[in-house]
């Protein structure tokens, strides 16, 4: 933050479009409760600051110390991974829950998504930007941000590697050690996965892939902001003084141990070893609370074990030890030996397994490019592969975790790969001719130096086919993504219950993204299908506030793959779009539910915006306005808009309401049951479908140009909407299928 205060001109493009757009948002006076103070850039154009005034609602006394009005610096970065910084540049701004990690001395840094930033930035408006920051301030004043049934926060940072680790380390006691075989899986950016297994009580003769691990469990520590991470051991020395472990005496007891015991070839291998430090620490919602969750962390120390020894003030019996760094040693803490965070993942067990779980003939050979390599993908893929079909090419930029074994294809032997690498590796083995699937590692949204790569994977497809389970990814492959190759899509609803695909016509007249728009209308107009999108409970298998699983059943993931990668096979056999969704209910009946036939897309071009409709919706208009001739009728739109390309989706219309004003040369719309319907249709469609604008009916003869009465209409359409940060429309439908189109 402290960079935003040289004005300047040079101002990377995704900074002004985002920095602009919410300065222009709140000038014009649609921040309710936020005022803009001023604007600054940084002296390299790397950023860009807004300065806002927040009107908080705070009770009398506050659990914390907000203000009723509170400044608030946003900083846009030129990096289009990161989200914007929220920040307070107020001093004595209070320590509270869901607070970033920051350097001592910086502006506290507010944490306001618990999702990955390309997920929030596709829809991101400034009105529920500026709404998430109000919200933020009154909770945290409250003392309700942090809900009693939320998961305790972390008490230390995340960290980019991982240690696998037996379960055994989990239940040793409280200040312990065993020997493990160690290997190590590098990954990109300079990270990696360490997995240890075979623990003994002593070392193994002259074995180099071993290290010494230490585990050191503190007494329970009340959770809040997230800690400063321990970056040497004296700082982890500092930290676990909290929690009752004197780490340097426990470490030099352990070493004295190893010192009396071993001979001088034994010693010799003791030295040389890596250290690990695992921490346990029990943590409380309150001071005075019981202990609700262990977090584990783990600590790769930099140094060899006699190194780190001879800083404590060891005298190894053998004195075949060269420090590095000399200067070290006479501080008796070990300042300057440095440690690397790794997050702490327990090798797949029973208890993970229930937990994720949920309990208490076709000779064409397409190239196939596959987005997704997940619980659903991999036993399609499984399924093709086995089948014959396809030239594979898997595309994947996620790690393969413990927990994934309990719905994926892959063997624990794969922990620490690439998702992408491991499968194509493991169903490369079914053949024994040269190896048919192929792998790239990488995030489709973000390739990075892997664009050429995927974009060759691209042109040479015949079929994209998208398992990511991300309508980020789905729009990315139909707008930015050049290729003759169709399109399809498979994904399971929230639940788990149900398989979607939706498949492209041959030459691609109906796209992805419209046929996305057209299976939310199936489900708003089949009340059979009204919890489709429901949220099942999701379970916590990590420490972050992203390590999330769903509880969703093996048994079903089967049954799906199956029909997935039959469904696959079948579109070599069929040129028409398909938008077709399989259920198993709870009386272990399989069945097709929605086989809808897709409507061809009709698209308007209003300035910089796209307004997309299709001809069943066309159609829909048509009937109602001949319904109610000789009289004008109308009612509401319900669509979606996609903000980042400039795309407003418009999907439904409902009728008119029954309480309206009907007449031969004028209408006016009621309100009864209308609120009621609009709200139930986004509910059941997933917030997918919303309020989009208004529709009425023009008499025969009179054409679709809007009246002065009409201008009047989209006028008040139009600030309505923008006050939410959206976008107004308006539609007349006319003799026959004539339809206007007003923004």
């Amino acid at each position: 933050p402290s960079c935003v205060l040289t004005p300047s001109v040079r101002v990377h493009r995704w900074i002004r479009a985002k920095a602009k757009e919410l300065a222009i948002f709140l000038r014009a006076g649609h921040g309710e409760g936020a005022r803009l103070v001023s604007c600054r850039q940084s002296a390299d154009g790397s950023a860009e600051g807004l300065i806002i005034e927040v009107s908080v609602s705070v009770p009398q006394r506050p659990v914390n110390d907000i203000k009723p009005k509170e400044i608030i610096v946003v900083v846009f970065s030129s990096n289009e991974q990161l989200p914007p910084g929220i920040y307070s540049p107020r001093q004595d701004f209070p320590y509270a829950p869901h607070t970033n990690l920051q350097t001592a001395g910086e502006w506290r840094s507010l944490c306001l998504y618990d999702q990955p930033w390309y997920e929030v930035k596709f829809d991101w408006n400034p009105a529920r930007f500026l709404g998430r920051i109000s919200w933020w301030l009154e909770e945290t004043a409250h003392g309700s941000l942090h809900q009693p049934d939320q998961p305790l926060e972390p008490l230390l940072f995340d960290s980019y590697s991982d240690l696998i680790i037996p379960s055994e380390l989990r239940t040793m006691p409280r200040v312990s050690h065993r020997w493990a075989q160690v290997r190590r899986i590098n990954r990109m950016g300079g990270n990696y996965t360490l997995a240890l297994g075979g623990l003994t009580g002593v070392p193994k003769a002259g074995a180099a892939d071993q290290c010494a691990v230490v585990v050191m469990a503190t007494r329970p520590m009340t959770h809040g902001l997230i800690r400063s991470t321990p970056r040497t051991l004296g700082e982890l020395h500092n930290l676990l003084l909290e929690g009752g472990v004197n780490v340097n005496r426990e470490l030099k007891g352990i070493f004295d141990g190893w010192n009396r015991r071993s001979n001088a070839d034994e010693l010799k291998d003791v030295l040389a070893a890596q250290l690990v430090i695992v921490v346990r620490l029990p943590k409380r919602r309150g001071d005075r609370g019981a202990v609700e969750t262990v977090e584990f962390r783990a600590f790769k120390v930099q140094d060899a074990v006699g190194i780190v020894g001879a800083r404590l003030g060891m005298e190894w019996h053998c004195s075949e030890i060269e420090d590095p760094n000399p200067s070290a040693a006479r501080q008796q803490s070990g300042p300057e030996t440095g440690l690397t965070l790794l997050n702490v993942r327990e090798v797949f067990t029973k208890g993970l397994a229930r937990l994720s779980n949920g309990l208490s003939h076709t000779s064409s050979d397409p190239r196939v490019t596959v987005i997704g390599a997940g619980a659903l993908g991999s036993p399609v893929l499984t399924n093709l592969t086995r089948s014959g079909y396809g030239r594979l090419t898997i595309v994947d930029g996620d790690v393969f975790h413990p927990h994934n074994l309990a719905r994926h294809a892959l063997g624990a032997s794969y922990v620490g790969w690439y998702k992408a690498e491991a499968l194509a590796s493991d169903l490369s083995k079914i053949m024994a001719e040269e190896p048919p699937v192929r792998s790239i590692v990488v995030n489709v949204l973000y390739p990075g130096n892997k664009t050429g790569a995927l974009e060759a994977a691209y042109q040479d497809a015949d079929l994209i086919l998208d398992m990511a389970a991300s309508v980020p990814v789905s729009r990315h492959l139909v707008h930015d993504v050049s290729s003759g190759a169709r399109r399809a899509s498979l994904f399971l609803n929230p639940s788990g219950k149900a398989l979607t695909l939706l498949a492209e016509d041959a030459v691609r007249e109906i796209p992805l993204d419209s046929l996305e728009m057209q299976f939310y209308r199936a489900i708003a107009r089949d009340p059979g299908l009204a919890s489709l999108l429901d949220h099942p409970d999701r379970n916590r298998i990590g420490q972050t506030c992203r390590d999330i699983s769903a509880e969703i059943s093996q048994d079903d993931v089967t049954m799906h793959g199956g029909m997935g990668s039959r469904s696959v096979r079948q579109l070599s056999e069929c040129d028409r779009a398909r938008i077709r969704t399989w259920l198993s209910d709870e009386h272990d009946n399989y069945q097709l539910v929605m086989d809808v036939e897709p409507a061809v897309p009709i698209q308007y071009t209003k300035g910089e915006w796209t307004v997309v409709l299709d001809t069943e919706l066309l159609d829909t208009l048509a009937r109602m306005r001949e319904c109610h001739l000789p009289n004008e009728t109308g009612g509401v739109l319900l669509g979606s808009c996609d903000r980042s390309r400039k795309i407003l989706y418009v999907v439904d219309a409902l009728p008119s309401p029954p309480d309206s004003e009907e007449r031969k040369t004028s209408y006016i719309r009621g309100t009864k049951g209308l609120s009621e319907e609009v709200k139930r249709i986004v509910h059941i469609t997933g917030s997918n479908l919303a309020y989009v604008g208004e529709w009425h009916s023009h008499p025969d003869g009179h054409g679709v140009e809007p009246s002065a009465d009409d201008k009047r209409l989209l006028n008040w359409i139009r600030a309505g909407m923008e006050e939410v940060g959206e976008t107004g429309l308006m539609c007349i439908i006319g003799e026959g299928t004539q339809l206007g189109v007003y923004l």
